[in-house]
């Protein structure tokens, strides 16, 4: 294979199977998931929103935030140390991308702690 097939072959698995590929594994999740919905609804279970939320798998836990924030910090911290001694410091500020992604998420973390503290403090209109 020459240099240009070899090019448009990576160009379409990157562009074109792999995404579609996903896109049919989580539209086929996702059916799956509205599927058992939709069966404990005829049969007659109760259906609150935190058994939704638990059927699709959604976090909304602070914990989540913290993780992906971690996970952006250990991607980003190695690329910009990786450019910085390989090609210098103008090269560098492209690992403060996902070093920027990950204090965001880190920040969303601890406001959504904040939030779920103060929710659980403040007292309840049912009461």
């Amino acid at each position: 294979m020459s240099g240009l097939h070899i090019g448009m072959a990576a160009t379409l698995l990157i562009f074109g199977v792999i995404p579609v590929a996903a896109a049919v594994f989580f539209y086929k999740l996702r059916t799956r998931q509205m599927d058992t919905l939709l069966k404990l609804a005829d049969s007659g279970a109760r259906l609150d929103p935190e058994t939704i939320r638990l059927m699709s798998g959604a976090s909304t836990s602070y914990k989540t935030d913290y993780k992906w924030g971690l996970m952006w910090l250990a991607l980003g911290i190695p690329v910009s140390i990786g450019l910085w001694v390989n090609s210098g410091a103008n090269e560098a500020v492209w690992g403060l991308i996902p070093i920027a992604i990950g204090i965001a998420y880190l920040i969303a973390g601890k406001m959504r702690l904040r939030g779920e503290e103060e929710a659980s403090s403040a007292p309840s209109l049912a009461q």
